[in-house]
């Protein structure tokens, strides 16, 4: 009797243990379809007659609102003045551009932007016309928004403490890999981070004049480059995975950048490198993996300071 009982307490405990474990791939299963985004945001399907003007909504904000968008068609470009708002997608609205600028535009601190499908910005890489365009505006957020169809993904101006997270972002398809726009462009802002977005098929990820900021556990696939700093310092990259671009990442000018526990992997053709290092010092590169790549590691002139070294 003792092991009858402990043989069907063995297989009842199995039982469940099987359902765990099923439970649990099929939510990886079903996240497998979008790497970067939190949670499911869909390409609405209806007419796109009747699309209604997202900037009255947006007027119509005080600060502390939040708009929440009903399912449908939304067109800007959107100009969101009005500080500490949210703007809020629900998975189920697309707002487009219409090709004529960026589609919407951050001109105020404390604004969130979330469960968002961008389309269809501009086409002048001057303008930076993008999905996103953020201007000397601090504390942001810029979560969970499938971005496509547009030039550039995400463009940081001058503007700190933000956090870019679960985003997808790609660039116009039917454009060469040289003419597609950056998934996410920082410029002149500092204490940042972009965690665990999945940008693929645009031409940079660049870091430009940036210093202080934190790139934690993205993907970045077929790309130019995946991330390429230039002037940058004191920024941390740790837990990305980029493959299949020309060069993972490039350090240019840019020094004090703490770089571990990264995978880079499978860098395009007879120049592909996981990393290059261009007149650049005090940089610690740690525990990362470089592999099937043309080269590893690129160094030109680092450390650019003789008494400094890269470890």
């Amino acid at each position: 009797m003792i092991i009858f009982n402990h043989y069907i307490f063995m297989r009842q405990y199995f039982t469940y243990f099987l359902l765990i474990v099923g439970f649990h791939l099929f939510a990886q299963v079903d996240k497998s379809y979008h790497p970067g985004l939190l949670s499911k945001i869909e390409d609405f399907k209806g007419s796109k007659q009747g699309m209604k003007n997202i900037q009255p909504l947006l007027d119509a904000l005080s600060p502390g609102d939040t708009l929440k968008l009903k399912p449908g068609f939304y067109y800007g470009p959107g100009h969101i003045k009005t500080s500490n708002v949210t703007i809020d997608g629900q998975g189920m609205a697309t707002i487009s551009g219409r090709h004529l600028r960026s589609v919407l535009y951050i001109e105020a601190p404390g604004v969130t932007i979330k469960n968002c499908h961008l389309i269809e910005s501009g086409d002048s890489p001057d303008k930076i016309d993008c999905a996103i365009k953020i201007t000397k505006s601090n504390d942001f957020e810029i979560i969970n928004n499938k971005i496509e169809e547009t030039l550039f993904g995400i463009d940081v101006f001058w503007s700190e403490g933000g956090l870019i997270k679960h985003n997808e972002i790609t660039s116009i398809k039917h454009k060469p890999k040289g003419l597609k726009g950056d998934a996410i462009r920082f410029w002149y802002s500092k204490h940042n981070l972009a965690q665990e977005n999945y940008w693929h098929d645009v031409r940079d990820m660049v870091v430009w004049y940036s210093s202080d900021n934190q790139f934690i556990g993205n993907i970045g696939n077929n790309n130019r480059y995946s991330i390429h700093f230039m002037y940058s310092h004191n920024n941390q990259i740790s837990h990305n995975h980029f493959s299949n671009s020309s060069v993972g990442i490039f350090l240019m000018y840019s020094e004090q950048t703490i770089m571990n526990n990264n995978l880079i992997e499978n860098s395009q053709g007879v120049t592909g490198m996981c990393l290059g290092m261009k007149e650049t010092s005090s940089n610690q590169i740690i525990d990362n993996k470089f592999l099937y790549s043309a080269r590893g590691i690129y160094i030109d002139v680092s450390p650019f300071v003789p008494w400094k070294t890269n470890t």
